[in-house]
């Protein structure tokens, strides 16, 4: 009951009057077949006895106008909960998304939290449908409960006693007002095993649910495959259809070997429910057919009590029914609530930075991923005094861009620490933290918004021309005819253009320009750049980062004659550090990398 009070507040705050249409549905949706059953029975007799035709105008005219009166009104109900169902759930999902991005990074790596993230989903979604779980607390318990309160009503007539002119053992029984309780215990009966089954068919759907998490999110990740035009090239140059295809049958066949088992069940229990639905239709008539026959009811009466036996069977079975529904539905939403709780390791404090004389070092630190044994930085010591612009190099696996994540603070340190301006990093607040830094990452995205949005992202425009001419990208601007305004990649508008690797590394140089931040940090900046445009960016490196702090990194040495230090890492561990004629006249591990290089430009 807690975890319902909790689930109808969230849906109250996210969608006010959702739950007052729902409740109004319950309400008259519930209604709807007591009138009929009221009238039916009234009018058959009405019929039968001869009653003056005005009065059966009169009730046929009461039961169509109640009856289109409460199917308007449904209608419209109905409508508005698809409104505001849709309302729901966009803003369910816009929280978890919003929970996703603001999560530390560290988590959303975690493979356990991308598989909370899909069950998330699930709670709000499918088979974690609010507006289902709505429907199954009003439409279903709400609903069902007052069809249990009519049908009491309807059914008070069955256990009266009348004369009895026939006086047999059967009449006796029949006039008894106990034997009613005979239908009632077929009632009874037929709502036990129903339950039961059902109860057995949604634990089998919820293990099934379970099962497909992670087949579902490897599916979606080959299908997102095959329809990502710009991985066509390779899968159609390397013949690797038939290997994605096999794999996604492979996946989808487990996946639906889980639903196979819901489904065969689903037919077993469809089978026996309606046997059990015979049965009970059976008993309720040969019961009450004979209390007819005898004369203790009338023909329409006849019709009154088998309906409301079969209405008060069906209310029964929807409310137990409903309750393992909603603790099923809980248990999902249970994933949804655990998510948006989930609790941010990292700590931040309160205090701003001050940029004017910005000084980063790095005392003593050792890092290793969570759940790792291996140490992927180990003694680091380093100091980053203002406007230095500083090389990292050094081969693949050295630690380069896990240094980056502990600058940026994408991961926290548990060993050393990292102090700015002489204080802990965790002493600052978060957004002081991310306008620190501008980053250029090797693997950066653009998104399908005009140029204009992915560089200012959404903010004023002021200066974008200015920093795209800057990054180089003139050229290609000028014979653009939206200009700035010019929207990216045609796989999501019809009027997108594609971008070369080159020039989408310039949009992204741009966009670190154009936040401005006093710390630069451009990761293999020029790897998709021809030698020329490379050569402009270099003889631009030092206009650039003026008056900024700025790392650079590359696996092209002869980038890091710009730099006033260069920082040599091997596995993990700071060798060298001094400028490229130092280094150079060292002769160790810089020398060893920037002549293997250089001796293919000779």
């Amino acid at each position: 009951m807690r975890e319902v009070k909790k689930n109808l507040k969230l849906v109250s705050r996210l969608s006010p009057g959702f739950i007052f249409c729902h409740v109004l549905k319950a309400v008259l949706s519930s209604l709807l077949p007591f009138v009929n059953i009221i009238f039916s029975y009234l009018i058959l007799d009405g019929l039968i006895i001869g009653t003056d035709k005005e009065t059966l105008y009169l009730q046929i005219s009461i039961m169509i106008s109640l009856d289109l009166v409460i199917g308007l009104l449904l209608i419209v109900i109905n409508y508005f909960i698809k409104k505001k169902s849709t309302a729901l759930y966009f803003n369910l999902s816009n929280t978890i998304s919003m929970k996703a991005i603001n999560i530390d990074y560290e988590l959303q790596e975690k493979q356990e939290v991308m598989d909370l993230i899909k069950k998330a989903e699930e709670g709000i979604n499918g088979t974690g449908d609010f507006d289902y779980y709505l429907n199954q607390i009003f439409n279903s318990f709400l609903s069902n409960a007052l069809k249990i309160f009519y049908a009491s009503i309807l059914l008070i007539g069955l256990f009266k006693i009348y004369n009895d002119s026939y006086n047999t053992s059967l009449s006796r029984f029949l006039n008894n007002p106990f034997s009613g309780l005979i239908i009632i215990l077929v009632v009874v009966l037929n709502v036990i095993i129903s339950t039961h089954l059902h109860n057995k068919l949604e634990k089998i759907s919820y293990e099934a649910v379970l099962r497909n998490i992670e087949g579902n999110r490897k599916f979606g990740y080959l299908f997102r495959i095959n329809i990502n035009y710009k991985l066509g090239k390779d899968i159609r140059l390397y013949h690797m259809q038939d290997m994605i295809l096999a794999t996604m049958k492979d996946k989808r066949f487990t996946v639906e070997a889980a639903w196979v088992d819901f489904m065969y069940s689903q037919i077993r229990f469809e089978r026996i429910n309606r046997i059990l639905g015979h049965v009970l239709m059976f008993s309720a008539y040969a019961f009450v057919g004979l209390k007819a026959i005898y004369g203790f009811i009338s023909v329409g009466e006849v019709l009154r009590y088998v309906s409301a036996i079969i209405m008060l069977s069906g209310a029964i079975t929807g409310i137990l029914m409903a309750i393992v529904n909603i603790k099923i539905m809980n248990t999902y939403l249970t994933h949804y609530d655990t998510f948006l709780n989930l609790e941010s390791k990292m700590v931040y404090g309160n205090e701003d930075i001050d940029t004017s004389n910005l000084v980063i070092e790095f005392k003593d630190v050792n890092f290793k991923y969570p759940d790792t044994e291996n140490y992927i930085l180990k003694n680091i010591n380093l100091k980053i005094t203002p406007y230095e612009k500083l090389a990292l190099v050094g081969e693949n696996g050295a630690g380069k861009t896990t240094f980056f994540k502990l600058l940026s603070r994408l991961y926290d340190i548990e060993e050393g620490e990292i102090l700015i301006n002489g204080k802990n990093i965790s002493n600052y607040k978060k957004e002081a933290i991310n306008k620190l830094f501008a980053i250029v990452f090797q693997d950066f995205r653009l998104f399908s918004y005009s140029i204009k949005d992915n560089i200012t992202i959404g903010k004023e425009d002021c200066g974008v021309r200015e920093v795209l001419i800057e990054a180089g990208f003139k050229e290609k601007l000028d014979k653009l005819g939206e200009k700035i305004e010019t929207i990216l990649y045609n796989r999501s508008f019809k009027d997108g253009i594609e971008l070369s690797g080159g020039e989408e590394q310039k949009i992204a140089i741009a966009r670190a320009l154009y936040k401005d931040a006093p710390f630069m940090i451009l990761d293999e900046p020029t790897s998709a750049l021809d030698p020329l445009a490379e050569e402009e960016i270099y003889l631009k490196f030092n206009e650039i980062t003026k008056n900024k702090t700025s790392i650079f990194i590359s696996h092209r040495m002869s980038s890091c004659k710009f730099c006033d230090k260069i920082i040599v890492l091997d596995k993990g561990e700071i060798i060298e550090t001094g400028s490229h004629k130092e280094l150079m006249k060292n002769k160790g591990k810089y020398y060893e990398l920037f002549s293997a290089q250089a001796k293919y430009y000779n």
